[in-house]
């Protein structure tokens, strides 16, 4: 292929570019990468996500191309409307995946039988199929009471890894499961990756804080969070809790901060764009991200620790799961061996007694981010593999 573009289409998801959340931030700079790689990029919505009309069904954002395939860029209240529309959005979308000649798709998806309808049409257009992997489904509390989505993960985490010519894992246990499954699978791990151009602000001199950003559904860590800055000894600085999702989620979180001694010095923030978020992590004292040792937190590796460290300021966070691939504990980081809030606020304690040295930790944890989390890198990594994989399929001896 040498020089010649790639003809790539990332599919699966919803709501790009507008919905957000990590998996939207992940897939903008993965296609933004691969855009700066020699690579054509298309990304198709299958079906709308918001009820905004007046968001165009086709846009470009730099070099990549995205489009709703249903026709709409908008999800219909009338329950026939959504229906009709997703026949037409994944009628259409297998008509793009032919028209624009893709060679290369990318699927997001926890749905055994969707990627098993790509690979069918995959031998049809002679495109191949690669899975962004960020999740263990089986993993995902909220789907095991749901019987289908069950059998669907039991399915999935046995079976999908033959159906792909090629996977990007997010992580080591990621990487390790679909090789279980498959030893022949081509693997890329491709870890959080983050646009450090994106972080170029100077620290302003503000009231000092700890700051946490995540979906309203991890509230059981927002409670972690609240109960190990009640904690910490210096009662003279803030939290400030940046939370997206449905309005109904913050219920929940609004009464714990309520009901917290620290009510007064705690801010629940929302709607932020993302440059004023940029600006909040650069002047945190320190930036939060606590990880259970449960098998969720072990397996996924949160996006937002590698924006964290675009930040420059010290992560604290405990030694689950990728953790330990990147970061040592008062050295580029600083991390409680325990999953409990005394442990974790001696961390924060850390940060308020030594602010020279926890100065230190935060470049040293920059430099960490910038050797391994950069898109540019990853992508540059992505296109290559991609490339030998098709080169390897095409002449397998």
């Amino acid at each position: 292929m040498g020089n010649n573009n790639l003809r790539i289409a990332f599919i699966g998801g919803t709501g790009f570019p507008h919905r957000i959340g990590a998996g939207t931030t992940r897939l903008s700079l993965m296609a933004k990468g691969l855009s700066e790689n020699q690579c054509y990029v298309l990304v198709i919505n299958r079906r709308g996500y918001t009820t905004n009309r007046n968001i165009p069904v086709t846009e470009r954002m730099g070099k990549v191309i995205y489009t709703n395939s249903s026709g709409i860029s908008h999800r219909p209240k009338s329950l026939m409307k959504r229906n009709w529309y997703k026949i037409i959005g994944a009628i259409n979308e297998i008509l793009l995946l032919k028209n624009k000649k893709i060679q290369v798709v990318i699927i997001n998806t926890r749905s055994y039988w969707l990627i098993l309808n790509y690979r069918i049409w995959s031998k049809v257009f002679n495109y191949k199929l690669f899975l962004s992997y960020v999740e263990y489904n089986s993993h995902i509390s909220r789907r095991r009471n749901k019987v289908l989505k069950r059998i669907n993960d039991i399915i999935f985490e046995k079976y999908v890894y033959r159906l792909l010519d090629g996977v990007f894992p997010i992580s080591e246990f990621l990487k390790n499961a679909a090789l279980k499954q498959n030893s022949g699978l081509p693997c890329l791990k491709i870890p959080v990756i983050t646009d450090f151009n994106e972080y170029n602000y100077r620290k302003e001199l503000n009231d000092p804080y700890f700051i946490y950003c995540g979906h309203a559904a991890y509230d059981y860590l927002i409670e972690f969070i609240i109960h190990s800055y009640e904690l910490i000894k210096d009662n003279t600085i803030g939290l400030k809790l940046v939370i997206y999702g449905k309005p109904g989620y913050f219920k929940n979180i609004i009464s714990m901060v309520k009901s917290s001694p620290k009510k007064n010095l705690t801010e629940i923030l929302s709607d932020l764009p993302y440059n004023k978020l940029a600006r909040y992590y650069i002047n945190a004292l320190g930036l939060l991200i606590p990880l259970k040792p449960s098998l969720r937190d072990i397996s996924r590796f949160p996006h937002k620790i590698g924006e964290y460290t675009a930040a420059g300021n010290p992560i604290i966070t405990n030694n689950y799961g990728e953790i330990k691939n990147y970061f040592t504990d008062l050295q580029n980081a600083l991390i409680a061996d325990k999953y409990d809030p005394e442990t974790y606020a001696d961390k924060m304690n850390y940060v308020i007694i030594n602010p020279d040295k926890a100065k230190i930790i935060g470049t040293n944890g920059k430099l960490t981010g910038m050797k391994y989390f950069d898109y540019r890198k990853n992508c540059k990594m992505m296109r290559k593999f991609i490339e030998d994989t098709i080169k390897s399929a095409d002449n397998p001896y």
